[in-house]
């Protein structure tokens, strides 16, 4: 009878894993096939009020843009932690494999959600072909330079870059690209393309030094939440860092900071902070976080909001930009709305407006991500700068490869291309004049 029990125990403790799982499942494709007012059920109280309909179908934006659509769940480990039980779902996409983390109560609610890149491995049960490494693009010339594996940052979290050396040079100006938003390689690889490596060799073929690293939640994503989710962590700290690093190497005439996307929003304070000699804002942005995020839920999802949920997206950003939503408002991937306040400490404008060192302001016609109005902004508030030189570049994307702009989500950055030649000219060629000055 004792054994029966036991077996009967197991079987019932079973079953209700599996419900669990599938809540937890549940909750995840109910969030990607835009039932949010099911999935808002689905949450206990306190989720109901960090996470309202508006702000999953922001969620919902966010992970389209970023990560793309899911390809497969790869592996699932539960975790008892006190009286909730967490589910952490490994799922493959073509940008990478991330982690759904769904928390639940001992009533089947969701008690938390977020989404971080995973450790997980993908084991191979078959031997497959490797693909071969893409091509650089014909403007690159390894023949030109040397390239080198070299550590940067500090402890405990130093991290892996690569530095490109023109050959047959005794001095040469060098660029530090610095990465835009998530979470990528050193080479920002985006499905079957490499725009960090195009334009570090690029450069690198012209007589320009570069140098790239990947940020530390790449290298450390189990450490995530000891390193912080904040500007500082994620930018500022390694930034001033790796710059001070490399102001020690003679061979350096002068030092550059390429800011891509994100990392173009920060570049500007950085850049002056360190003293660099010049900054480089690619698909950049004059707004702020909290504007952006506006701006995307309703340019690329506006068509399937109500004038209500319009007005609710509108009020939630605008108390946003204010900073009228509590710091530690969970908003959705582990991100909380000091994650957004934080950037806003760095925000560009103030320093763009105001200093001497010279500037290009780079950004891309058919960018869905930094749209063309944000290029409109620039010039309007900084055309008359005789240090800040403004570029709009025709027929490009987020990531500076050709495209006809149909396709505006992630999913535009699965055709292979390379970052268009006319921005290596247009770099090249600005810091050469910049060496003049």
């Amino acid at each position: 009878m004792q054994r029966k029990l036991v077996l009967l125990l197991v079987i019932l403790f079973s079953v209700l894993a599996v419900a669990s799982v599938d809540i937890a499942s549940q909750y995840i494709n109910g969030l990607y096939e835009g039932r949010f007012e099911e999935i808002y059920q689905m949450q206990d109280e306190t989720m109901k009020k960090a996470q309202p309909v508006t702000v999953l179908k922001n969620l919902k934006t966010q992970l389209d843009v970023q990560l793309g659509k899911p390809i497969a769940t790869l592996d699932i480990q539960q975790v008892q932690q006190g009286e909730y039980m967490v589910y952490v779902l490994a799922t493959e996409f073509k940008v990478g494999i991330f982690d759904f983390i769904v928390t639940l109560n001992t009533e089947g609610k969701v008690a938390g959600f977020f989404v971080r890149p995973s450790s997980y491995k993908k084991a191979e049960t078959q031997p497959v072909e490797v693909p071969e490494e893409r091509p650089l693009p014909d403007y690159a010339n390894p023949a030109n330079y040397t390239e080198q594996n070299i550590t940067v940052g500090k402890e405990p979290y130093y991290l892996p870059a690569r530095l490109m050396v023109p050959n047959g040079l005794e001095s040469y100006p060098l660029v530090i690209i610095l990465q835009g938003s998530g979470t990528h390689d050193i080479d920002g690889t985006l499905g079957p393309n490499k725009p960090y490596r195009d334009l570090a060799a690029g450069l690198a073929s012209r007589g320009i030094a570069t140098l790239r690293y990947p940020k530390k939640y790449y290298v450390y994503p189990q450490q995530a939440a000891e390193i912080g989710i904040n500007a500082d962590a994620e930018y500022i700290e390694d930034a001033l860092t790796i710059i001070a690093q490399m102001k020690g190497i003679p061979q350096f005439s002068s030092i550059y900071l390429a800011g891509h996307s994100m990392g173009g929003m920060v570049a500007p304070w950085i850049a002056q902070e360190a003293g660099v000699d010049g900054m480089i804002l690619l698909a950049g942005s004059p707004v702020k976080f909290a504007q952006i995020s506006l701006d995307q839920n309703l340019d690329l999802v506006g068509d399937q909001l109500s004038e209500e949920q319009k007005a609710q997206v509108k009020d939630f950003f605008t108390k946003m930009l204010n900073q009228e939503i509590p710091p530690e408002t969970d908003l959705g991937q582990g991100i909380t709305a000091g994650y957004y306040y934080s950037f806003d400490g760095y925000f560009c404008m103030p320093v763009l407006e105001e200093t001497e060192m010279p500037v290009l302001v780079v950004n891309a016609e058919l960018d869905f991500q930094t749209p063309k109005k944000y290029f409109d902004i620039f010039v309007e508030k900084l055309g008359d700068r005789p240090n800040i030189t403004l570029k709009l570049l025709p027929g490009l994307n987020h990531i500076f490869n050709e495209t006809d702009g149909t396709i505006k989500s992630v999913e535009e950055y699965d055709r292979p291309g390379y970052v268009a030649v006319e921005l290596i000219d247009l770099l090249e060629s600005w810091i050469k004049e910049a060496e003049q000055r």
